[in-house]
């Protein structure tokens, strides 16, 4: 059996979106596990405090990358990120987000 290459090409491409699609509807009935509760304010302390001490016990990559995803996700919406650097746990404390 012969296949071109158009043919291939329109494959892939289905394939491609499917999986897409599958990957997209997957996630809207996912929810946080628990360590998205302490790594997503530790990226974005790294972003925009410049601080590495929340969740340091973990490489930083991914932490940022969602602190990353916060910070334009809060740009692109206005909204105000409540972030509690004044507060006396964030002045004294040293990764005590456990």
């Amino acid at each position: 059996m012969k296949i071109n290459h158009a043919t291939t090409n329109l494959l892939a491409v289905v394939l491609l979106i499917f999986m897409l699609a599958l990957g997209f509807f997957s996630v809207l009935g996912d929810s946080t596990t628990m360590d998205e509760l302490a790594h997503i304010p530790a990226g974005y302390s790294y972003i925009v405090q410049k601080d590495m001490r929340l969740n340091p016990e973990h490489p930083p990559l991914l932490k940022d990358l969602a602190g990353l995803a916060v910070l334009i996700g809060s740009k692109i919406t206005g909204t105000k990120i409540n972030f509690p650097d004044q507060d006396a746990s964030w002045q004294k404390n040293i990764n005590a987000q456990w």
